[in-house]
């Protein structure tokens, strides 16, 4: 029998399984969907036709074995590549991390960040980051996981105050 989450708090590892569940479900849809409008051949055979009373069923057992990874390395790399030959894995990664843009942020008074020091995704000393760019505009509380917090007063009191300030 499972407690009541404010009976047993559940660990890191728990946390993680559960953030990894919720991304592998929104990636396969993404994965899906851009398949179906590329006409790619990644989850629906190329030239497939989809009608309205088509059972998704089957796409979606594919679709969940398919890793981000995967994705990244069979699909959207190599759409890119095709666009510019000289282009790097490494590179387009770079490209789409923040650090990419670190001196816009830097600069974006407009811009802030809300976070927690013991998000279980962020790899030890990535919360820095967000310290050293964007300074007194990133409210990073020392505990509420990966979202964990944002049902607090605190943390919502916050955010409405960053968004109405004048």
């Amino acid at each position: 029998m499972y407690k009541a989450f404010e009976e047993e708090h559940p660990t890191d590892e728990q946390l993680a399984a559960l953030i990894g569940i919720a991304f592998r479900l929104s990636s396969s849809s993404m994965i899906f969907t851009s398949d179906v409008m590329t006409n790619f051949g990644m989850i629906k055979p190329r030239d497939e036709i989809l009608g309205k009373d088509t059972s998704l069923g089957h796409y979606l057992e594919v679709s969940l074995r398919v890793g981000f990874t995967d994705y990244y390395h069979d699909y959207f790399y190599p759409y890119y590549k095709a666009k510019e030959q000289s282009l790097t894995r490494e590179a387009l990664s770079e490209s789409l991390s923040l650090r990419s843009i670190q001196d816009f942020l830097h600069d974006a008074e407009y811009i802030g960040v809300v976070h927690n020091e013991d998000d279980v995704i962020l790899d030890r000393g990535e919360i820095d980051f967000f310290r050293d760019i964007f300074g007194e505009r990133a409210r990073i509380w020392p505990h509420g996981g990966h979202l964990g917090n944002l049902a607090h007063r605190q943390v919502m009191d916050y955010i409405v105050r960053y968004f109405t300030q004048p």
